[in-house]
């Protein structure tokens, strides 16, 4: 009898334990399924990837932020690596303005609910490498080159978006951001006629 008793003691213990287990591993994956709903929810509230723009405008958007994301990487790669201090006052000058631009860009793709590029193209990770390569005045040159063709090819981009683009606030951050991009060019162009017999 007093065998029997001792059986179901252990035989009740156990199943306590196991109630015991049961419920915390039930709380554990609620909890964990609760905290991926929660942050797919504040993702979605952040960045749904919703088209609430033109896709003329969103395409702008997507462009003028590969452009910023390119000129701050040559920038970086530009303050370490040139030789020319004026180079380097160039290279300086262009991070931080454009990682100024990428902010605003930054905001506003958020302001639209819309989607953007948080890396540089492939075409532009190219560009980076080959200049990567080069070293003294011959990475200046190249460096001021690339600035020119960037901010020409920039400068046709937003004047355009002017004219084009239909949200107001993205016509907005095309006007605003020119006279920006014309002193870059002309900051480039200065640099760039350093260089050119080289």
């Amino acid at each position: 009898m007093k065998k029997d008793l001792q059986i179901e003691t252990v035989i009740l213990h156990f199943a306590l334990m196991a109630s015991i287990f049961l419920i915390t591993y039930s709380s554990m994956n609620l909890a964990t399924a609760n905290e991926g709903v929660a942050y797919t929810q504040e993702v979605k509230n952040d960045y749904s990837g919703t088209k609430n723009l033109e896709e003329k405008d969103l395409q702008f958007l997507i462009t003028a932020v590969e452009i910023n994301l390119e000129e701050i990487k040559l920038g970086q790669l530009a303050g370490e690596n040139a030789e020319n201090p004026d180079v380097k006052k160039l290279a300086k000058r262009m991070e931080d303005s454009h990682t100024k631009v990428l902010y605003a860009a930054i905001a506003l793709a958020k302001q639209k609910r819309a989607t953007i590029p948080t890396e540089p193209t492939n075409k532009a990770n190219a560009e980076y490498k080959k200049l990567a390569i080069k070293q003294g005045a011959d990475f200046d040159k190249n460096y001021c080159d690339m600035m020119v063709n960037v901010h020409k090819d920039a400068i046709s981009l937003f004047e355009k978006a002017t004219k084009d683009c239909v949200d107001t606030d993205v016509k907005a951050f095309a006007e605003n951001m020119l006279s920006d991009l014309k002193l870059h060019l002309d900051h480039s162009l200065a640099c760039q006629k350093k260089y050119e017999r080289i």
